[in-house]
């Protein structure tokens, strides 16, 4: 790693500039005090926190970037103020890929600040390459967008509305959960993995994979059992759980019944299976708490989450 303020390369014209530097808790408090742009927005806390949180497990990618603008001389930071807020919060030195703009107007740091801050669409996918996911969790990319996927309907609480609609879930939020919940998702992944072709996709839906990580998280080994029966799709006796569920799968789409009728009626075979209950059909009532036995009480799907007034999630 670079020493303090070390530049590694330098790159760009006479206008736009970029190096890489070590900074450290010092210097973010210098650097917040000195080049504050007054239209940013509020700094979010339980964002630093969790930023900050990264760093002092040695999890946050070197070199991500902050952007600064200058117009006369004078420096305005456009993006990173959380990162800065966090390694003050953390107290460790990290590395930064820092670039500079030299600009004509005050109008136009404020264009850069809205296009940095707004304008670019940061998606899920791409927050998962900056902390680079793929070490982290050994989940591809396809398991990690399922998983993304999942987590959000897990945490809406399977509820009929709001696991359908798209809801905005913070980045931050999703990568969190995806730690607690990732060792359930490789025992799945790699349960269903190699099953029978004719499912498709199916098994990385959001519903079908958000039930499964409860299966696999309270009764990993009853869960095992049960989704690999359903995987495998070979000799089920008929009116047995697996069965129905499989059938459940091939017949019927995500879109034609909704993720929460989806996932009401998978939870309904599993439950079966977990009593040693036939089945003689999959029921889901939408209008009901979803439950999902296992471990010492039943999963209902409780909402564990705040929204904000614009409608997303923190």
């Amino acid at each position: 790693m670079a020493a303090v303020g070390q530049t590694l390369d330098h790159v760009g014209d006479s206008r736009v500039t970029s190096r890489t530097m070590l900074i450290t808790p010092q210097m973010a408090e210098e650097i917040l005090a000195t080049t504050g742009y007054e239209k940013q927005r509020r700094k979010r806390e339980s964002h630093v926190n969790f930023l900050a949180g990264l760093m002092t497990r040695g999890q946050f990618l070197d070199n991500t970037r902050i952007d600064f603008a200058i117009f006369k001389g004078r420096k305005f930071q456009t993006d990173g103020q959380h990162r800065l807020h966090a390694v003050i919060k953390s107290g460790v030195a990290q590395s930064f890929l820092v670039v500079e703009r030299e600009v004509d107007s005050m109008k136009e740091v404020a264009e850069i600040y809205f296009k940095t801050d707004r304008g670019r669409a940061r998606s899920t996918r791409d927050t998962f390459t900056v902390f680079d996911l793929d070490q982290q969790l050994q989940l591809n990319k396809w398991q990690q967008d399922a998983l993304a996927s999942a987590i959000k309907v897990l945490m809406v609480g399977f509820d009929r509305e709001t696991a359908t609609t798209g809801v905005r879930i913070a980045d931050e939020i999703i990568l969190d959960a995806i730690h607690d919940w990732a060792e359930a998702a490789r025992q799945y992944f790699s349960t269903v993995e190699g099953g029978d072709g004719a499912f498709g996709r199916r098994f990385y839906a959001s519903p079908v994979l958000a039930v499964a990580l409860v299966t696999f998280k309270f009764s990993p080994t009853k869960a095992k059992e049960f989704w690999s029966k359903i995987a495998q799709n070979d000799g089920l006796r008929k009116h047995s759980p697996e069965h129905a569920a499989a059938t459940y799968l091939l017949t019927t789409r995500v879109q034609d019944v909704g993720v929460a009728t989806y996932a009401r009626k998978l939870a309904s075979c599993w439950n079966a299976y977990l009593e040693g209950r036939t089945l003689s059909r999959v029921y889901g009532d939408k209008t009901r708490p979803i439950e999902i036995k296992g471990g010492s009480s039943p999963w209902r799907g409780h909402k564990t989450v705040k929204y904000r007034e614009d409608g997303t999630i923190y």
